[in-house]
């Protein structure tokens, strides 16, 4: 049994909040309240770059969840890789 024409569903992206909900839940897990706060902006940033991809959100959230300065986030905000197409 194969994939065929008639069995296709093409998904759109998320919206720009639900990307957020994705990526906060596991980037923010088992961060306090100042951490998050301090980290929330550049999060957001992050978001909007991942163009409502929830993989990207998702694997974002994974690789930030361990990070907890200003510094790595914004490292990964002002990455080169976000130019590559």
């Amino acid at each position: 049994m194969g994939c065929t024409r008639d069995h296709l569903f093409k998904l759109g992206n998320l919206f720009l909040e639900e990307c957020w909900s994705i990526f906060s839940e596991i980037a923010f897990f088992e961060k306090n309240n100042d951490e998050r706060v301090q980290l929330e902006a550049i999060g957001r940033e992050i978001v909007k770059k991942c163009d409502g991809l929830p993989l990207a959100a998702k694997t974002l959230g994974n690789l930030l969840r361990f990070k907890d300065s200003r510094q790595e986030w914004q490292s990964v905000l002002n990455s080169e890789v976000w130019e590559l197409e």
